[in-house]
């Protein structure tokens, strides 16, 4: 099964969009609303409809992998999903936006967290002839791809709030005994950038083993006749240190 993405923009209509065209547009959006990759406009949360001066309408939505798949395959999705009565509704919504040259802009932001997708795109639904009738079809624009950090995530308004805080972190880490030196934060702050819904006692186990290999690394010895540095809890150089003898000279 794909994954599914969690996208949220806005559809722009361009200037002199019919009012009629617009309720259209919502009516036979209710549909896709329903759907597994769905698209739920906002106005569908609300008692009111479309009005004259609505040029926008801001909607979120699931993506099949990606949003952008769902603005490719709308037209398909639609047709398929609607009842009789709704396709000559949408149908002549398609006839208004050719006859018309009128298109739906579409801006977004678009992230799924298994395949670490972050982007932000904009694109323009148009209606072109097709066979015996009209079809929608999305033309893609710019898009911007973004490495999926929390800085990012927070920066495009994905997330506000981890559950995962650096205070959540250090504050288990000093009740088990352990010194939160700059070194260690600066660590901390950089895995949490790049992990960002990493769980609480992961980060810790995680930045504990990173502490204590440091010590690990630390607590070392050089021995006479020994070629390296080891260990001083190793048992075969406290046999050494045993059997050697030392002079005070």
């Amino acid at each position: 099964m794909a994954n599914i993405s969690s996208a949220f923009g806005t559809f722009h209509f361009e200037d002199g969009f019919d009012l009629a065209q617009k309720q259209n547009f919502v009516q036979v959006m209710g549909v896709l609303a329903k759907c597994y990759f769905g698209t739920h406009l906002s106005i569908n949360d609300e008692a009111k409809g479309v009005g004259i001066d609505d040029d926008s309408l801001a909607f979120t939505g699931n993506g099949r992998w990606v949003y952008e798949n769902n603005l490719e395959n709308m037209h398909n999705w639609l047709v398929q999903e609607l009842d009789d009565k709704l396709l000559k509704v949408y149908h002549e919504l398609l006839n208004y936006m050719s006859d018309d040259d009128q298109g739906i802009m579409v801006e977004y932001v678009d992230d799924e967290f298994g395949c670490e997708v972050l982007y932000e795109a904009e694109g323009v639904l148009k209606a072109y002839p097709f066979d015996d009738g009209v079809a929608l079809k999305y033309e893609s624009g710019s898009c911007e791809n973004y490495d999926y950090t929390r800085s990012n995530l927070q920066a495009l308004n994905v997330y506000d709030v981890f559950e995962c805080m650096e205070a959540d972190v250090t504050k288990q880490l000093v009740a088990q005994g352990y010194d939160i030196t700059a070194k260690i934060l600066d660590d901390l702050t950089k895995k949490l950038e790049n992990n960002p819904f990493i769980e609480v006692d992961d980060a810790v186990a995680e930045i504990r083993s990173m502490i204590d290999g440091q010590v690990d690394e630390t607590l070392t010895t050089y021995l006479p006749g020994v070629a390296e540095f080891v260990p001083i809890n190793d048992e075969a150089v406290i046999k050494h240190v045993q059997q050697e003898e030392f002079s005070l000279e």
